[in-house]
C-alpha cells in the first residue's frame, strides 16, 4: 500500500509512505517497506486486480496502521524542525531588536551630550547674537532628539509586530 503526504510549514513536504505486508502475512519493517516500495514503483509493471481474497480486512488494518505509524514518525520530525526553525528565527529577530534599540539609543546618548554642551556654550557666550544663535541649535537638537524617542518607540513596536508575525 502507498499513500502520499503533504505536510505544510515554513516550507512544503512531500512524502510517500509504503507499507508491505508479504504472502504469509507478515509486515515489512516500515525502513524497509520504503526502501523496497520505492524500488517496486520505479520497476515497469502493469496493474492488474488481485486475484483469490484480495485484501483482507486483517491485513487492510496492518497496512493502514503501518501508513499510519510512518505518518506520524514524519510529522513529528517536520515538528522538531519547525520548533528548532522558529526559535532560530526568534533569536535572529532577538538580536536584531537589540542591534537597533542599541544603536537608537547611542543616538540619544549623542544628542542628549551635544544638548548638554550647547547649553554650556550659551551660558559662557559673551554676547547676545552669539547666545541667541546657541539657543537656536540647542532647540533644533532639542527637537532631533524628541523625533529620535519617537522613532525609539517605533523601531520597540515594529520589533513586536515581526515578533507576533513570526509566531
Amino acid at each position: 500500500m502507498a499513500r502520499s503526504l503533504t505536510l505544510s510549514s515554513f516550507e512544503a513536504e512531500d512524502h510517500v509512505l509504503f507499507a508491505i505486508v508479504m504472502d504469509d502475512g507478515t509486515q515489512l519493517a516500515s525502513d524497509l517497506s520504503s526502501q523496497v516500495g520505492s524500488r517496486l514503483f520505479s520497476l515497469s509493471a502493469i496493474a492488474k486486480p488481485l486475484q483469490g481474497e484480495g485484501l483482507t480486512s486483517s491485513i487492510e488494518v496492518l497496512l493502514e496502521a503501518a501508513i499510519a505509524a510512518q505518518r506520524a514518525v514524519l510529522v513529528n520530525a517536520a515538528s522538531e524542525r519547525n520548533g528548532v526553525f522558529f526559535e532560530q528565527e526568534l533569536e535572529k529577530l532577538d538580536h536584531w531588536g537589540e542591534d537597533r534599540r542599541s544603536s537608537l539609543k547611542m543616538n540619544l546618548k549623542d544628542l542628549d551630550t551635544e544638548i548638554k554642551e550647547l547649553k554650556k556654550q550659551a551660558r559662557a557666550a559673551a554676547n547676545l547674537p552669539e547666545k541667541l544663535k546657541l539657543e537656536k541649535l540647542r532647540k533644533k537638537h532639542e527637537s532631533e532628539r524628541d523625533q529620535a524617542w519617537r522613532d525609539y518607540d517605533q523601531a520597540a513596536k515594529e520589533i513586536e509586530l515581526a515578533k507576533d508575525r513570526l509566531i
